[in-house]
């Protein structure tokens, strides 16, 4: 037990840190919701069935053009 009292502590903590930890912990749990959203996106496209409207083949909107006015260009 003694050796225990006598190591010398070399790490050190500034106020900063706890900040930084909480930060890394939550954009860790933020990649881990992304990550398990888009393997979710994946499956689930697998068994999407694909509506009669989907398979247009339709104009793609210009840069100066609303989806709106691109949807009424197709009907």
């Amino acid at each position: 037990m003694s050796a225990w009292r006598t190591m010398k502590i070399l790490g050190y903590l500034d106020p900063g840190s706890g900040s930084y930890v909480y930060q890394m912990l939550i954009a860790g749990l933020a990649g881990v919701f992304f990550y398990f959203k888009t393997i979710k996106r994946k499956l689930l496209s697998l068994f999407h069935r694909a509506k009669p409207e989907d398979n247009l083949t339709g104009t793609v909107p210009t840069a100066h053009e609303s989806k709106a006015e691109s949807m009424a260009r197709r009907n």
